[in-house]
């Protein structure tokens, strides 16, 4: 061997055994069965604890409870929430936004921040996206504050679909218990 190549040879095999070591190196939400073309997490959450806060139903009682809880100063509770999404053009746009699932007109209208998920919000709720264009999913972050129509939240995680056994959990908002907030 030439004395060049055998100088950087304890180099050339570092790099191989470190790049043969990542690639071999799987979180546990890789290893998962995904729905074909879902997005997934990048890299493994840990998943939080939720403690039940009030329920939906008196929005009076409901604004001053996510008020107490809002980002004040850069800090807020995480809280998880129960959100009707409309999805327009074939899911390829969000539309109206909705705190709970019942209540028709008298929802909380709810403009949605997903800029922290790294995959559009929108490209998340496609895959649970219903036959009338809607979905509900269980969002995860921060609330920002109420507007005249209802509030600001900001979205750091998606939690999955809302189905039939989940529509009694999504009667009420929840937030993150102990130090997991």
């Amino acid at each position: 061997m030439p004395s060049s190549l055998v100088a950087r040879f304890p180099l050339l095999l570092s790099s191989l055994v470190l790049l043969s070591a990542c690639s071999q190196t799987t979180s546990s939400a890789e290893t998962e069965p995904r729905e074909a073309n879902a997005p997934g997490p990048m890299t493994a959450e840990v998943e939080k604890s939720f403690e039940p806060g009030v329920a939906i139903a008196d929005r009076t009682e409901l604004l001053a409870w996510l008020a107490t809880h809002a980002r004040e100063g850069g800090s807020g509770a995480t809280l998880k929430l129960p959100i009707a999404l409309e999805l327009r053009d074939g899911g390829a746009h969000l539309g109206d936004a909705h705190l709970g699932l019942e209540g028709g007109d008298q929802r909380l209208t709810v403009l949605l921040d997903d800029s922290a998920l790294g995959v559009a919000l929108v490209d998340r709720a496609r895959h649970h996206m219903r036959s009338d264009g809607t979905c509900a999913l269980w969002l995860e972050g921060v609330w920002l504050g109420a507007t005249q129509s209802g509030g600001r939240f900001a979205v750091s995680a998606v939690r999955g679909a809302i189905g039939a056994s989940g529509r009694e959990a999504a009667s009420r908002v929840y937030v993150a218990s102990g130090a997991a907030r």
